[in-house]
């Protein structure tokens, strides 16, 4: 297993790519996927609460905010929101977001893969498009027998993945983290290039998965299946001014108005409580910093 290098350098001229890398998010249920994916785009874009685990596979581009969705049969249709896509009858949906990081590279979210409710096919249907996979298992439980027996079926272009061993605020103590880590290490390692525990509350945590998806993208290669439907959408909203769509449009929730458009009572019924002045400005300083970092080491 390589070790995780925050310090490695990076290549200053780098060739043109026919398109950016895909990294897919995946792992059991409950083991921090949107927590994660939220915190590397500094923003709460996709729902965490119990109806987001009935949600198809999500694939994230840079892009004024816009949602289509793709049916079972590969036909895409327009969508207002999040809430009125049915994993029963949709095979994914493609979300637009402004978030600094997808500038570099694309994230699909995927359904836990032990949820009863899902069947299997709807997170294992993107693994063509993926060009490398962000496993996420919960340190309370690591690498449970399930996980290798997803991994062992796993197509062997991806098996040079990354672990991330969420939850590890919820260790008893350091000790015990080392311990779940070094068994994960020596159980998974086959698996896996990169194998990090973290606490997904933890601002720094979330920086050093950035950084290091960040770098990983920038020599991955482009294995992936190829969307027309999601370069198509993507190019299509990094060309469209964030003014341009309509006030209320806001993919993930459509009672929540896109950031800087004022509520009024001809256009919503209820009135949110204002936001702290100093939280807004460490949320922006918080955005700024990323920003800032992901184009360094893009760069």
């Amino acid at each position: 297993m390589k070790p995780f290098n925050l310090e490695s350098p990076i290549t200053e001229h780098q060739p043109v790519r026919p398109r950016k890398p895909r990294v897919m998010v995946a792992g059991e249920f409950s083991s921090g996927k949107t927590k994660l994916i939220n915190g590397l785009l500094a923003q709460e874009v996709l729902p965490s609460n119990v109806t987001a685990t009935a949600l198809p596979p999500i694939w994230l581009v840079s892009g004024a905010l816009g949602l289509v969705a793709v049916d079972l049969e590969g036909n895409e249709r327009p969508a207002a929101s999040l809430q009125e896509v049915r994993v029963e009858d949709t095979s994914y949906c493609v979300l637009s977001h402004p978030a600094p990081c997808l500038r570099h590279f694309d994230i699909i979210d995927t359904p836990g893969n032990s949820d009863p409710n899902i069947p299997s096919e709807s997170w294992e249907r993107m693994l063509d498009f993926a060009d490398t996979v962000v496993w996420c298992s919960n340190a309370t439980q690591a690498w449970r027998q399930s996980e290798k027996s997803v991994w062992t079926d796993m197509p062997e272009r991806l098996l040079s993945a990354t672990m991330i061993i969420t939850h590890a605020d919820r260790m008893t103590d350091a000790h015990s983290a080392d311990r779940v880590k070094r068994r994960v290490t020596r159980e998974a390692s086959r698996f896996f290039d990169q194998i990090v525990m973290a606490s997904l509350i933890n601002d720094e945590d979330i920086a050093d998965i950035s950084h290091h998806i960040a770098r990983l993208s920038k020599g991955l290669p482009l294995t992936g299946a190829e969307s027309a439907i999601a370069s198509d959408f993507a190019a299509a909203q990094s060309k469209t001014g964030a003014g341009s769509a309509p006030a209320c449009l806001n993919p993930v929730n459509p009672d929540l108005r896109r950031e800087n458009t004022p509520s009024t009572p001809q256009d919503h019924t209820t009135t949110a409580r204002p936001v702290p002045r100093d939280v807004v400005t460490k949320i922006g300083n918080a955005r700024a910093r990323m920003a800032m970092k992901m184009d360094r080491n893009m760069s």
